[in-house]
């Protein structure tokens, strides 16, 4: 049994990201096999070249007996002709599926037509899927889509990578940390900035805790640092804001961080902070609380499925109610402990990959039997 899975060539889904040893294709295992894609565009402007990219990405597909694949892949996975599950990862839904891309960046010739080309051809090919796995909140876009046999699936955590520090190292490194940012707390939100279109299905509500975190240093005068990562649509709108709010000084922003990296960030914040919009349970928080981080999001009131029960965030949406939580929590390290340990515990009870994959490998004999 060989299961084919897409690489996406955006750099923060290359194996590096995760092991830092995997610097190029050359020190791939041989389990990992990369193979790029032909640009959408390529089809206008080099159609030869396209039809030679596309044809050679079929011929590799066909090797395998199962795709699992995300984003626009389902263009060229779908002509294979080999079974195939799509795994949304959000917007290639609510953008690309239907707009062809994300409607809210610049306009230029280049991306009109990508957008053109891609939401003529991608929705039908999509619909060859054998099974998407998606987020419940998507529900309404792949019905619009005509989408079949939807799959809620949990997510899958390497929790030896994401995982509690020694007390000891953690202990010493977040005092060097606070030394050098000169702050007594601090605060991370590695989540994209997308906040400023609130018809985005999964915007985060960046811009809540923006201002949540502006009161909180005018009302407590805390010595606080809130680091973001420079990742986003709006990241432009975010920094405006902060320059209007007059928190530049509390605010930190960082490039996109390897996963070791965002693993050590995981550990030494004092805080996490994830979306407070969607209302759905995200991958930043699954992250962070694998590292036993205390982390603010939130999460709708019923159990988000597929988990029999709501997971241990502290549930915040409004400005108001991230103000307050923040206030409590800031000076209050043993229930940051306490909801950091209970966190860990929910991540190993339901995401620990030993116990979340097998619900993935039983959708993969579905469909490998033909059953669906």
């Amino acid at each position: 049994m060989t299961f084919g899975s897409n690489v996406r060539i955006e750099h923060h889904k290359l194996p590096s990201w995760s092991d830092r040893s995997l610097v190029n294709s050359s020190s791939y295992p041989p389990w990992i096999q990369r193979k790029e894609f032909p640009l959408p565009t390529e089809l206008i402007m080099n159609p030869i070249r396209y039809l030679i990219k596309t044809r050679e990405l079929i011929d590799f597909v066909r090797k395998f007996d199962l795709v699992v694949c995300t984003g626009i892949a389902p263009m060229w996975i779908g002509l294979a002709r080999k079974p195939f599950i799509f795994y949304s990862y959000g917007s290639d839904l609510e953008y690309v599926a239907i707009y062809g891309g994300d409607p809210f960046l610049k306009s230029t010739p280049k991306r009109r037509l990508r957008m053109l080309l891609i939401r003529h051809l991608l929705p039908n090919l999509l619909r060859k899927a054998r099974a998407v796995v998606l987020s419940p909140y998507q529900i309404p876009t792949a019905e619009r889509l005509g989408l079949k046999n939807l799959r809620f699936l949990p997510h899958v955590v390497d929790t030896q990578l994401f995982r509690p520090m020694d007390p000891e190292k953690k202990r010493s490194q977040k005092e060097i940390l606070r030394s050098k940012l000169g702050c007594e707390l601090i605060f991370f939100h590695p989540s994209r900035q997308m906040w400023v279109c609130k018809q985005i299905p999964n915007s985060k509500g960046n811009d809540r805790l923006f201002r949540a975190f502006a009161r909180f240093i005018e009302v407590t005068k805390k010595k606080a640092k809130l680091i973001a990562i420079d990742r986003g649509g709006d990241v432009e709108a975010s920094k405006r804001l902060i320059k209007d709010y007059k928190i530049e000084d509390h605010v930190i922003w960082m490039k996109p961080m390897k996963r070791p990296e965002l693993v050590r960030y995981y550990n030494l914040a004092d805080i996490v902070f994830d979306q407070f919009r969607s209302g759905i349970f995200d991958l930043v928080a699954v992250e962070a609380m694998a590292c036993g981080a205390p982390v603010f999001s939130y999460v709708k009131p019923a159990p988000p499925p597929p988990y029999p029960e709501t997971p241990p965030v502290v549930n915040v949406r409004s400005e108001e109610e991230i103000f307050k939580s923040l206030s409590e929590l800031a000076d209050d390290e043993d229930t940051r402990r306490d909801l950091g340990k209970k966190s860990r515990e929910w991540i190993m009870k339901y995401c620990h990959w030993e116990v979340a994959i097998q619900k993935h490998i039983e959708l993969y004999k579905e469909v490998l039997k033909g059953d669906i």
